[in-house]
């Protein structure tokens, strides 16, 4: 999936930024999410959106596959890789989280974007349960990861309980 309107700059050259295909932007959010309490952890997805979408320098989906689909290890990988070829690490955190966001944008629309595609009818408030869920912030923003907090059997129907 190509995003064109968006670069990321690293080492003063421009990179177009490419999404990469649904199940990998998906394994991006979710384990980001899963690893909450584990900063170092979530760094190194945020490297693995960043190499994702940058595919030049990431490796692409290749890169991806040779680390067994594992956003953590890609990551790691590609954070080591980009630091041995001499980028700046505060250069690549800015880039990695601007990407992540494209990814997480690209999954979880906004409220103000549903409203205006289906003007049918009135955005609604979000509820959000009392008992923690996977929300993933994002400069101010919060995105829900689905069925991240479910029960195996409502998973496999894919039916959310209705929080109470």
């Amino acid at each position: 999936m190509d995003n064109g309107a968006h670069s990321v700059q690293l080492k003063g050259v421009d990179h177009p930024v490419t999404l990469p295909g649904f199940s990998e932007r998906e394994d991006i959010a979710t384990v980001y999410t899963t690893e909450e309490g584990h900063p170092r952890r979530q760094s190194r997805i945020l490297y693995a959106a960043l190499g994702l979408c940058v595919p030049k320098l990431g490796g692409g989906l290749d890169a991806y596959e040779a680390a067994d689909l594992d956003p953590v290890k890609y990551g790691g990988r590609f954070y080591s890789s980009c630091m041995a070829d001499g980028h700046k690490r505060e250069e690549l955190l800015a880039a990695a989280v601007e990407c992540f966001q494209l990814v997480c944008e690209s999954l979880f629309p906004r409220e103000a974007e549903v409203s205006e595609v289906a003007t049918f009818t009135e955005a609604q408030e979000v509820r959000r349960p009392d008992r923690a869920a996977p929300w993933a912030e994002i400069r101010g923003r919060s995105f829900l990861v689905p069925f991240a907090h479910q029960e195996r059997s409502d998973r496999s129907a894919g039916l959310r309980p209705d929080p109470e």
